[in-house]
């Protein structure tokens, strides 16, 4: 702060507090803009330059600061980064210190639900970050697309089926963003089938978001085996090349039986010959079937 006559105080690095006197032809910059010396304001960053002890110019630093701009990537690493890129091109790193406050499509959230190519407003203190308001929007980098194969290797690689039916191969980078249902995962958590949000850095995959894990099938079957009380069922099915092949097929709390007339049954009356419809979707090598129909 100052007191006249042209007077500034200010505290070092190591909380020390020293005055000293200002040239009357001091020259003051703010964020980079002139300024006139009265407009400076107290605890904003200052470095300035003597003479003979004397400031002949103070450049000072908001404390208080606003970016705008688009998410270009979120660093999941030790200290975790976000990479914000302006209007201009140039891009903003910001270091996670702790928890900022966070808001995005106007609902308060945290951290983690933030997505590359999220619109935001930043804003820091001393350049530690402590608020965050992100604008999902849809870019023509941004696509839906169906998961057909994960390979994990030194290199990991998804392929991807498009709208259009057709399959790719993409590199996913090692810093990805990843989430299944808005909670934060990773590529061990992603299934084959599963409908997907990608985003992309070039042919990088460095978001990818998956808001629906199931996808229903039907399969057709006949009961050969039940466990009523782990709710396991071994179906006995035809295969692609109309072979004869089993299937576990695992109930839960929400599983409906019925049957074609939409009668509510039990798991006690699926009983070996009966022949079933099940809908649902395969988790590995069992069947999680939402509705059994019974024929």
């Amino acid at each position: 702060y100052f007191t006249p006559p042209m007077k500034l105080i200010i505290v070092d690095k190591n909380d020390v507090e020293k005055q000293y006197t200002i040239s009357s032809d001091v020259i003051v910059t703010l964020d980079g803009k002139n300024i006139e010396f009265k407009n400076l304001s107290k605890n904003d960053l200052v470095s300035v330059r003597l003479v003979d002890n004397v400031v002949t110019q103070v450049n000072s630093t908001s404390r208080l600061q606003t970016y705008s701009g688009k998410i270009k990537n979120i660093q999941y690493d030790i200290p975790i980064k976000l990479l914000v890129e302006d209007s201009s091109g140039k891009v903003h790193t910001f270091t996670y210190d702790k928890e900022p406050y966070v808001t995005r499509n106007s609902t308060s959230t945290t951290f983690d639900q933030l997505r590359v190519s999220d619109e935001v407003v930043v804003k820091t203190e001393y350049d530690v970050l402590t608020a965050v308001d992100a604008k999902s929007v849809a870019t023509p980098a941004d696509s839906i697309a169906v998961i057909k194969e994960i390979i994990i290797g030194s290199s990991n690689k998804i392929k991807l089926e498009d709208s259009n039916g057709e399959t790719k191969e993409y590199k996913l980078s090692n810093t990805a963003k990843i989430s299944v249902l808005n909670a934060t995962s990773t590529i061990y958590d992603l299934r084959v089938g599963y409908k997907v949000s990608v985003s992309f850095d070039g042919a990088e995959i460095i978001s990818i978001e998956a808001d629906e894990t199931e996808t229903s099938q039907k399969i057709f079957g006949k009961v050969v085996y039940v466990n009523n009380d782990k709710k396991l069922i071994m179906l006995q099915v035809k295969n692609n090349s109309n072979e004869n092949e089993i299937v576990y097929l695992s109930l839960d709390a929400k599983s409906v039986i019925m049957t074609l007339s939409g009668q509510i049954k039990r798991v006690s009356d699926l009983v070996p010959n009966t022949n079933v419809i099940c809908v649902g979707s395969y988790s590995g090598g069992t069947f999680n079937a939402v509705s059994v129909i019974i024929e």
